[in-house]
């Protein structure tokens, strides 16, 4: 849309209010409202002034500068094109009230396929397929919340029409021909490990340790973690404050949001791959009329050059003819006769203009504009 601006009242207006408000009544954002005033060479408070103005510093107001241009423009506007939640808005909108009311419960009921073999795995010591159970890299303490937490993640993600393919202690949710892998595990920390009497005494018998410098004992944080470069946010932790479980509603929704968003970007590098091939066809397309040209330029230079040929075949003949007039012996002159009648016949098959087909040689060239219809009525 078109914003039109009066460089006048636009002076009268960033002097009485902050710029940021007027721009909202025009319906743009500041930074839009900012380069209007600099186009109009209309100059702004600095950035103290209100301030200054609200301690009952009333600084001076500068004069309109001299300016050459119109008093009045206006500037098109172009609105910022919707966001994902906007575009998805209708999904989006249930996925949001599901989302809101999401939370981990205290306690597994009718556990998910990959929990459940989980829950086996670890009850009854019986190996269970690495794609089928959670491999946790937790302490024995978080085990159980992390069971709870990505219950409720799959099955939530399952309800909206992904897919789970674990992998161990990664799993990956497909969706829309999309991908993405998500993975949960307990914080560690590096600590100095206190060595025994003897490991300390072998240390300096040997003037080296065998053994480890550092522990990395679990600090009871959980860290859940978004494999994706179409997400901002990529990792949701334990806080003093706020748990994961707290947090689930905003996991399922950014993961279907990032979903969104890596669809958008399969679908722009479609474009632009199918605009790219549009393009190489037609570079193809120009490659190939440029390589016909430079043929038919090439058989233009060899016709002209045979046509000079015969046209100097021909004044050779001609003189021939001029010659044979002074000749008196019937034999010779026979001859002549008989060379000059072979010359007109190599002319005229090497003459493209004329192209006769030579009882020996066969024929040199075709009929040149002959073709050269053929050709505009093949293409017709």
């Amino acid at each position: 849309m078109l914003i039109e601006f009066n460089r006048n009242k636009l002076y009268e207006e960033v002097w009485k209010e902050p710029a940021t408000k007027i721009a909202k009544r025009y319906g743009v954002p500041y930074e839009f409202f900012r380069k209007a005033c600099i186009e109009l060479k209309v100059p702004l408070p600095s950035a103290g002034y209100w301030t200054q103005i609200k301690f009952g510093k009333n600084d001076e107001v500068p004069p309109l500068p001299d300016y050459t241009g119109a008093d009045i423009i206006s500037i098109e506007y172009k609105k910022p094109k919707p966001t994902t939640l906007h575009r998805m808005e209708k999904q989006l909108t249930a996925l949001e009230q599901f989302c809101s009311t999401l939370s981990v419960p205290h306690s597994l009921k009718k556990p998910h396929p990959i929990i459940e073999f989980t829950l086996f795995s670890e009850k009854s010591n019986v190996s269970v397929g690495y794609n089928k159970r959670l491999v946790m890299k937790s302490s024995d303490k978080q085990k159980k919340r992390i069971l709870l937490i990505m219950d409720t993640l799959f099955k939530s993600i399952e309800r909206w029409g992904a897919e789970i393919r674990h992998l161990g202690d990664k799993s990956e949710i497909c969706y829309n021909k999309e991908k993405l892998i998500i993975a949960i595990r307990e914080k560690t920390k590096r600590v100095a490990r206190i060595k025994s009497e003897k490991e300390l005494l072998d240390e300096k018998i040997r003037g080296f340790s065998w053994e480890r410098s550092y522990d990395f004992p679990f600090t009871g944080e959980l860290i859940l973690w978004l494999d994706s470069s179409a997400t901002s946010r990529k990792e949701w932790k334990d806080t003093t404050a706020v748990k994961i479980e707290s947090l689930i509603g905003d996991v399922v929704l950014r993961i279907f949001d990032t979903f969104e968003k890596l669809k958008q970007r399969t679908e722009e590098r479609k474009k632009m791959e199918y605009e790219w091939r549009q393009e190489e066809l037609e570079r193809q397309r120009v490659r190939e009329i440029r390589e016909d040209e430079y043929k038919k330029v090439q058989e233009l230079e060899k016709n002209a050059g045979d046509h000079k040929k015969a046209q100097e075949i021909r004044e050779f003949i001609a003189h021939l003819k001029v010659y044979s007039e002074r000749i008196n012996d019937a034999s010779e002159l026979s001859k002549i006769n008989d060379y000059i009648i072979w010359a007109e016949q190599k002319a005229n098959w090497l003459d493209p203009l004329i192209a006769v087909v030579d009882p020996i040689l066969g024929q040199k060239h075709s009929n040149l504009f002959e073709e050269q219809q053929n050709k505009k009525w093949d293409e017709d």
